[in-house]
């Protein structure tokens, strides 16, 4: 877990993100989504964590399309589940 942060805090300082460590980023934002669908039958919150993965797919160089984002966020959520 201390190598994952590490590298979060180094993408957050160069301000540039690293495609396979998106990958990362974005599970861990869709998965409390996901589990309160899977608990609740539902997911009433995540509009913070859908902003902030907007604003990581941005740092990716190139950015992500919207097109993109959105075939992010569902293989994330997919992920999320297993």
């Amino acid at each position: 877990m201390f190598r994952f942060q590490h590298l979060a805090l180094l993408d957050i300082v160069s301000s540039v993100l690293k495609r396979d460590r998106n990958c990362r980023y974005c599970m861990i934002l869709f998965a409390g989504i996901a589990a309160e669908a899977l608990v609740y039958g539902e997911a009433e919150g995540g509009e913070n964590d859908e902003n902030l993965f907007r604003s990581l797919c941005v740092l990716l160089d190139p950015p992500l399309s919207v097109a993109q984002m959105a075939n992010r966020a569902r293989w994330s959520v997919m992920q999320s589940y297993n």
